[in-house]
């Protein structure tokens, strides 16, 4: 439950940033966020002021409400029935109950084509850590270091509000490499 402001311009003791916050996580639960405040929240407190750097991997919010936003654009573009890499990866999260100050943890993991467990062994491991601002930390166990590099940085842009898609792009292979510079002799 959001907190309501008061005649002093705090929020049950808070400041206008923590309405902000609030005010986004509505926004976020509802299917998104204009920059205009949700109905029912005070006028002068925009969800706009969450905007941060998109390269940061400190982002204003609880790690459970940045896990959230995390989870749901990664879902609809890469790990969901319908998302990319549906068929190659998918994703798991330990989220402590509430309250707790214990990191949100996920991984990402190959796919298998065991139904009973289709998980692999973890891939990427992203920690999520904070109170009030949550620190994003990624461990490549795993991974090709270009598809690392392009995961953290896609879940580092969704952590800070983006929710575009971006097409991870494999690694050249060095038989591709090879194929393509015979063909570039032969022309």
């Amino acid at each position: 439950m959001c907190a309501q402001q008061t005649d002093g311009g705090e929020l049950n003791g808070q400041s206008k940033k923590y309405g902000a916050i609030c005010v986004a996580a509505i926004g976020l639960s509802t299917g998104g966020c204009s920059g205009l405040p949700q109905p029912g929240a005070p006028s002068n407190i925009s969800a706009s002021l969450l905007v941060t750097n998109h390269n940061s991997n400190v982002v204003v919010g609880r790690p459970k409400d940045i896990y959230q936003r995390i989870a749901r654009v990664a879902v609809r573009c890469w790990f969901g029935p319908f998302g990319a890499l549906h068929n190659r990866f998918m994703t798991s999260a330990e989220v402590p109950p509430d309250p707790s100050d214990e990191p949100v943890r996920m991984a990402v993991h190959r796919r298998l084509p065991d139904l009973k467990k289709p998980w692999g062994p973890s891939l990427l491991r992203i920690e999520l850590t904070g109170t009030t601002t949550t620190t994003l930390s990624f461990e490549n166990v795993g991974l090709e270091p270009q598809i690392s590099t392009q995961m953290s940085s896609a879940f580092t842009s969704w952590a800070n509000g983006r929710t575009d898609c971006p097409e991870l792009r494999e690694p050249e292979t060095k038989s591709s490499s090879r194929t393509s510079s015979a063909d570039q002799h032969r022309q």
